[in-house]
């Protein structure tokens, strides 16, 4: 899948913990902010194994090194991969004190480009036990760039802006600035 499918993907599906949180008063704006930044980087990283993804044109030094050892779709996108990543995240946090809604949102962001990703023709090849992860019957899936893939974009986006619609107006309107503005930067930077 594309950065802008895997980007809403995540947001969709772990923002509506967060959103009640906020509106129950237990997590700031600038909370909840950080935690869609998070998710959205989270949802980027697993393709940094990919010379030509949009997080490895930004950092290309660590997908060339990457290169001697795995594929894509290959470690990064494993079961290992996703312990491994979430275990950096712990370390993280406990020894240079890295926010946990930061964590959280990254680590949650991680597991979701892996889910989207399973919603591929392709799959998630040898994810565990050299098996092939499918979380759609063949029909449904989708190639990435394909008009498949822009319907659960738009299907996608679509239940972000149900989700935003249970906010008030104003804070509603600053998040989808937010969100807007970073697709807005990607769009250019590539």
């Amino acid at each position: 899948m594309t950065f802008k499918t895997h980007i809403v993907f995540a947001e969709m599906l772990a923002l509506p913990p967060m959103l009640y949180l906020y509106l129950h008063h237990q997590q700031s704006f600038t909370q909840l902010k950080l935690y869609a930044a998070s998710v959205a980087v989270g949802a980027l990283l697993p393709d940094i194994d990919h010379a030509n993804s949009y997080i490895s044109k930004r950092v290309p030094i660590i997908p060339t090194l990457l290169s001697f050892y795995t594929k894509h779709r290959g470690f990064t996108h494993s079961l290992l991969g996703i312990i491994v990543v979430l275990a950096l995240l712990v370390a993280a946090n406990l020894f240079f004190h890295l926010q946990a809604i930061v964590v959280l949102g990254f680590g949650i962001g991680y597991i979701l480009h892996i889910t989207a990703d399973a919603l591929t023709v392709s799959g998630i090849k040898n994810f565990c036990c050299n098996k092939t992860l499918y979380l759609a019957p063949k029909p449904l899936r989708c190639k990435t760039g394909s008009m498949g893939e822009n319907i659960y974009f738009f299907i996608f986006s679509g239940i972000l802006f149900i989700e935003y619609s249970f906010l008030d107006p104003h804070t509603a309107k600053e998040l989808q600035k937010v969100f807007h503005h970073a697709l807005a930067i990607l769009e250019k930077s590539l």
